[in-house]
């Protein structure tokens, strides 16, 4: 009875943060400074699967298929990839509180994404300085404890603040010798991050290498992943049911995270402002439950 209890819970679970995206997804397509009542945006997205008499505007319909959807499709997928990789994290450091910001690979990915940008190259090749430049930092601050023979936590937070301060030396660097009215510009753009220029062949390219991971990380999910730790509170411990859940809350907070930030003000806020006000006190909660000592 206990299994078939938990089951069903988990189930309840599942359908829960399913009905959460798909209520988020409707908000962030209606949303905006052109609004579009929610059931015209229902009917827009069923008339392309079902025939519907049409009630709306071609206005709206252009702004949801062509402006944001695709944004919204590279919210869902982006932040599912960093729902999972940040599972993978934890789990390849054995520590539930290790980030890409402690261990460099932020900094090593800028460094990476800035140099590629400063020699000309396309939003590919961005993307893959982007990818190597984080590796090289995370082999770096992890050779630092085995070169001394030291694999303690705080040795190993010591080694990332090492290498993210070479890092972002070599970004301040990059960014001194940048032209400013292109290079820095781009430079800046991609360090902060936003959606605001995404359209669907961008989709189309990214979606491949994200499924592709995703699915062999799901398959491999029995090896013990450590997944984010909201997943774990409502799934419990056992990470072949929490990752799934991970998934789908790593995608509901980008798309919360995107629709606030063009809407918030103005002028769109790049993404990660809002993420760092939200993950801070979340990070400063985990730390205070857990009550971590180094």
């Amino acid at each position: 009875m206990d299994n078939i209890s938990k089951d069903t819970s988990y189930k309840k679970i599942l359908l829960a943060v399913a009905a959460l995206l798909f209520c988020a997804v409707v908000i962030a397509l209606s949303v905006g400074k052109y609004y579009i009542s929610f059931g015209d945006t229902l009917k827009i997205l069923f008339s392309r699967i079902v025939p519907i008499t049409k009630t709306w505007s071609d206005t709206a319909e252009g702004v949801i298929f062509n402006l944001r959807l695709p944004r919204l499709l590279a919210a869902i997928l982006v932040g599912s990839a960093f729902a999972v990789s940040g599972a993978c994290y934890q789990a390849v450091f054995k520590n539930p509180l290790v980030s890409p910001d402690l261990l460099g690979v932020s900094s090593g990915a800028t460094v990476g994404a800035a140099t590629v940008i400063l020699l000309g190259g396309n939003k590919i090749f961005v993307q893959l300085g982007a990818f190597w430049g984080g590796i090289i930092a995370v082999v770096l601050a992890t050779a630092i404890p085995k070169l001394l023979k030291n694999n303690s936590t705080v040795l190993l937070v010591l080694s990332g603040i090492i290498v993210s301060g070479l890092m972002n030396s070599l970004i301040g660097v990059i960014k001194f010798i940048a032209d400013p009215e292109n290079e820095l510009a781009a430079i800046v753009y991609w360090q902060m991050g936003s959606l605001a220029k995404i359209h669907m062949p961008d989709v189309y390219a990214i979606f491949p290498v994200i499924f592709v991971a995703t699915a062999v990380l799901l398959a491999l999910r029995w090896l013990g992943l450590v997944v984010p730790h909201l997943a774990r509170l409502l799934a419990g411990p056992d990470n072949t049911k929490s990752l799934p859940v991970s998934i789908f809350m790593g995608a509901i907070l980008l798309i919360f995270v995107d629709t606030l930030a063009r809407n918030l003000i103005t002028a769109e806020l790049p993404l990660t402002i809002l993420t760092g006000l939200i993950g801070a006190p979340f990070y400063f909660w985990l730390l205070t439950r857990q009550r971590v000592r180094l």
